[in-house]
């Protein structure tokens, strides 16, 4: 071609749609051309492609967003697992020392309820044998008052 300069514009319509834009003089050194950029800007194709290419990164960017926030979502919800599954291991084996001082405690007042019982039985066999003490010292004091009293009725009247 002889002019000075001329458009190629290749549309496919397949997958995707590519514009081939090529501004040449007669040298082959590119040179732009504003009337031919304005008509290119201008231009339906343009502005499908660049809303497909935006609707793709869109969907791209709202596909990564949400699987980054599931990722972190079962991050999150992994950690709150181990941390509920370690605080309840935390409370069995506080329970289970818990278990033992009590039975500790429980062993050694049992202990101490034994000897007590003994001590109140050697207490009570002790009170008995006063108490039967007191009673024979009673009777004698009551025999000694009688013979005290009979040897005073009987030498009042001598």
């Amino acid at each position: 071609m002889n002019s000075s300069l001329y458009i190629e514009t290749s549309f496919t319509l397949q997958a995707q749609q590519s514009v081939l834009i090529e501004i040449k003089t007669k040298g082959g050194r590119n040179m732009p051309d504003m009337t031919i950029v304005q008509r290119v800007a201008e231009s339906q194709y343009v502005f499908g492609i660049l809303f497909i290419f935006l609707f793709l990164a869109a969907t791209v960017a709202g596909t990564w967003l949400y699987k980054n926030l599931l990722k972190e979502n079962d991050e999150r919800e992994q950690k709150i697992i181990e941390m509920h599954e370690k605080r309840e291991r935390d409370l069995l084996n506080i329970n289970f020392d818990y278990r033992k001082e009590s039975q500790g405690r429980e062993k050694k007042l049992l202990e101490h309820l034994e000897k007590t019982t003994q001590v109140q039985t050697e207490m009570s066999r002790t009170i008995e044998r006063v108490q039967g003490i007191l009673s024979a010292l009673e009777l004698s004091v009551k025999e000694a008052r009688l013979e005290i009293s009979y040897l005073k009725k009987g030498a009042g009247h001598k």
